[in-house]
């Protein structure tokens, strides 16, 4: 008896190891193929310009351009995975009093939206193969510290001497896989984490 109970319980965790061991292919073939990440399907806090680790932050430098006025523009994408509302906090670790930032908010649809494949050689799409969109109108909370310029999704921050200050952009009424923003500017150290809801 002793031995069929043995011979039973091995069988079966052949069986399950088996079935964990054929379905990972399964999901990775599908996170692959879809472009989804298991994130996709939880809320979650993720850094996007800069860190934080427990008390340690690090921020990104824009600087005054070559030729002046602002830096070159930065492009961050993040996929949220169809997520009907993100907010971004963004906190100014160092400004210049003539500080400024520009913030252009966009979202994607697209499989493979948060590629970084530059190489026509892979076979999967190019950073340039993806279709962006203007999303700046999904903006819930826009205060007088921000103001976009016309018929943009520019948000024009003046970050002039607010080290230390934050600011919570929220984007509601979303549909899209993937967000994109675009900053630049001058004089300013930033980071900046999206949450998702």
């Amino acid at each position: 008896m002793k031995l069929k109970h043995l011979l039973i319980i091995g069988g079966l965790i052949l069986a399950v190891g088996f079935g964990v061991y054929t379905l990972r292919p399964v999901k990775e073939t599908l996170e692959k193929t879809l472009g989804l990440a298991t994130a996709e399907f939880q809320k979650y806090t993720t850094d996007v310009i800069g860190t934080k680790i427990g008390t340690t932050t690090t921020g990104v430098a824009f600087s005054v351009g070559a030729t002046g006025g602002q830096s070159a523009t930065t492009s961050y994408v993040t996929l949220i995975g169809n997520r009907d509302e993100v907010t971004y906090t963004g906190q100014i670790l160092e400004a210049s009093s003539t500080a400024n930032m520009q913030i252009d908010f966009l979202g994607s649809s697209d499989d493979y939206c948060n590629t970084t494949n530059t190489d026509v050689d892979v076979d999967t799409p190019l950073v340039v193969d993806i279709n962006w969109f203007d999303i700046g109108g999904h903006l819930l909370n826009l205060d007088s510290t921000g103001t976009f310029d016309n018929g943009t999704s520019t948000l024009a921050w003046d970050t002039s001497g607010l080290k230390g200050v934050g600011k919570a952009m929220t984007l509601t009424n979303l549909d899209y896989r993937c967000l994109r923003i675009d900053v630049s500017g001058s004089s300013t150290l930033f980071r900046a984490e999206l949450r998702t809801k």
